[in-house]
């Protein structure tokens, strides 16, 4: 085994303290070893080694079974927040169908599922992930989000019947709408 002498800069401080800061750590960096030589009147002495064990960020992203939902009350999605990471999780999300909410959940469930039904106040609401802490006590701040399109009216259509037509000759049929149609 090789062994580097460090000097303070980079990724290193304190290099010659009782306490060595390494910043800017990556997951590549785990299991690198350490160890402490002091040199006194007396003589030499090493520490035993030390490893560190990195791990990865957690991670939690969101996604709805049904993204458009057409009716404005008593339609329903499941939304899933799927993790990476160590369970228990805990996400914090936030619901914004023109007022924003915080909702703060622990779970050792993967993915974690639950229902979004309709209602007057549902109309394009979105989840993002603000923040996931997995039982490695590893946070990840990276959001992801997802939103739902709630359609409030169905469109009725009637079509009126069309006056008698010979073959081969174009014809419209009239229609009267309510809602939307897209």
């Amino acid at each position: 085994m090789t062994w580097t002498n460090l000097t303070s800069g980079g990724i290193y401080s304190g290099v010659n303290t009782s306490t060595l800061g390494i910043t800017g750590v990556t997951i590549s960096m785990n299991g690198y070893l350490y160890h402490l030589i002091v040199t006194d009147i007396c003589g030499t002495y090493t520490t035993q080694n030390a490893a560190i064990t990195i791990k990865n960020q957690p991670t939690a992203s969101i996604s709805a079974s049904d993204n458009t939902l057409c009716g404005a009350t008593n339609q329903s999605a499941l939304v899933s927040i799927n993790f990476t990471g160590t369970a228990p999780w805990t996400v914090t999300y936030t619901t914004n169908n023109g007022t924003l909410t915080s909702s703060t959940i622990t779970t050792s469930s993967n993915p974690y599922t639950f229902p979004f039904t309709t209602n007057s106040s549902t109309q394009n609401t979105s989840y993002a992930i603000t923040t996931v802490n997995d039982a490695n006590g590893c946070p990840n701040t990276t959001v992801s989000g997802t939103s739902i399109n709630v359609v409030s009216v169905n469109p009725s259509i009637v079509v009126t019947n069309p006056s008698v037509s010979c073959s081969n000759v174009n014809i419209t049929l009239p229609a009267i709408t309510a809602g939307s149609l897209s």
